[in-house]
């Protein structure tokens, strides 16, 4: 049985109203798909179901952590994840792509893979900055070697003036429009 089958909803038996799914995402999980961000993950996932008449309504909560490299030191940090999505689910006669956040299947199809959702939901849920923070004293939580590096690397404006680009447009600008 291939592992992501596990992420399986099937909702034809299900009456109206709320049901209440739980799943683990953990580093077996995202191991299942290419190029992922996330190294280690230890995330409970609660997937509540609305079923509806003519439609289905999804919310997942994700909450747990994760861990995802340092953007400035290239160490893996932790990361906490308390994130929530919905999807709704339509039915139709024949394929329709699906929009923002809304699925569409098949009439007649009685599961959803809810798998590649929480992948998604996972990674949308990280911020675009990913930096260690600071501990309590204002200190980089970062990779102190690498940053002694970086900053043995970054050319100062006394020692390479051509480091400080805009000083030339800047001075001429003074000139001419003073």
């Amino acid at each position: 049985m291939h592992y992501l089958k596990r992420y399986i909803i099937s909702f034809s038996g299900l009456k109206e109203g709320w049901h209440e799914f739980e799943f683990c995402a953990g580093d077996r999980f995202f191991g299942n798909f290419e190029g992922t961000e996330i190294k280690r993950a230890r995330l409970n996932v609660t997937v509540t179901l609305n079923r509806k008449p003519n439609f289905l309504e999804l919310f997942f909560q994700l909450k747990g952590t994760v861990q995802i490299p340092c953007d400035r030191c290239l160490d893996d940090m932790e990361w906490p994840m308390d994130h929530t999505r919905k999807i709704m689910v339509k039915f139709a006669d024949q394929e329709v792509e699906e929009e923002e956040s809304i699925v569409f299947l098949l009439r007649g199809e009685t599961e959803i893979n809810v798998a590649q959702y929480i992948y998604e939901f996972a990674h949308l849920a990280l911020p675009l900055k990913r930096v260690h923070p600071n501990d309590e004293n204002g200190e980089s939580l970062c990779n102190h070697d690498m940053l002694r590096k970086l900053a043995s690397l970054t050319p100062s404006s006394e020692k390479h003036p051509a480091a400080n680009q805009w000083a030339g447009l800047k001075e001429w600008m003074r000139k001419n429009y003073s």
